[in-house]
């Protein structure tokens, strides 16, 4: 052993550091927002995403666990700029809306594929 056990700690933990940086600073390329979200102008929001942000919704038959009140939820993946865009279009059309957002890292399939629209 060429160095004491203080300098060997201290390479160690740099090397970890340095590895999660890269790690973090290549993956966050990739990664996407998973927004969920209960309204009931979800019509209006829909119409939004699908033509005017060029982005898929998926919907789904949700049900309140308190009050029993059936929901349709729309659930889309975007890019962090898009869904700025969609918060702001959100707040600034007045729509009252519960929204979840989640951290993606990875989508596999024809997410990249924007659709055309005439």
């Amino acid at each position: 052993m060429v160095y004491d056990v203080g300098s060997l700690v201290v390479g160690a933990l740099a090397t970890l550091a340095n590895g999660q940086a890269v790690d973090y600073f290549i993956d966050g390329f990739n990664k996407k927002k998973k927004i969920c979200i209960l309204s009931k102008e979800y019509e209006v929001i829909q119409d939004y995403i699908m033509n005017t942000l060029k982005r898929g919704v998926t919907l789904y038959s949700a049900k309140g666990g308190y009050d029993k009140t059936e929901h349709t939820e729309l659930v889309t993946i975007m890019a962090s700029n898009e869904y700025k865009k969609l918060l702001y279009y959100l707040q600034e059309s007045d729509i009252e809306a519960f929204v979840t957002v989640s951290t993606v890292n990875e989508v596999i399939g024809t997410w990249n594929n924007k659709k055309n629209h005439v």
